[in-house]
């Protein structure tokens, strides 16, 4: 794989930082202002769902299901940007050796138990480094989750 040079390193930190300033931070403020009035003008009808009732338009509009649509595929992105960055966190700490060992804690529990706690990294793909599934990490998620 080659090197990217001085001047391709700068452009790509120049490039994310333009396009912030230019599109995603005023697009940010033009929605946070956009609810902030709808709240002044009328607070008391849209508090109880303050994201789906500040779009312009009829309830059952097109701009309505428009906006449906990209909170639903925003949605699906984040908890995918989540699960990522919670196996890459903990295969981060299990490779530095950063994480306390937990036998004292299962002691008296028994040997199955202690098989589905151990802290490994299964390898999902031979081709593509970075491809694991760790399944303490995703027994931890998923309970938290039916939990809230």
């Amino acid at each position: 794989m080659p090197t990217r040079s001085v001047l391709e390193c700068l452009w790509l930190i120049y490039s994310v930082k333009i396009s912030f300033g230019s599109f995603v931070y005023p697009s940010l403020v033009l929605a946070y202002l956009g609810q902030g009035a709808r709240l002044v003008v009328n607070g008391a009808d849209v508090l109880p769902n303050v994201f789906y009732l500040t779009i312009p338009g009829r309830h059952n509009g097109p701009l309505f299901w428009v906006q449906y649509v990209f909170a639903i595929l925003a949605t699906l992105i984040a908890s995918q940007a989540m699960i990522t960055a919670t196996f890459s966190l903990v295969q981060q700490l299990l490779n530095m050796k950063c994480l306390p060992s937990y036998e004292p804690f299962l002691r008296g529990i028994w040997l199955s138990s202690r098989l589905l706690f151990r802290l490994h990294m299964v390898h999902t793909s031979d081709k593509i480094q970075g491809q694991v599934y760790i399944p303490i990490a995703n027994w931890i998620r998923e309970s938290r989750s039916v939990q809230s």
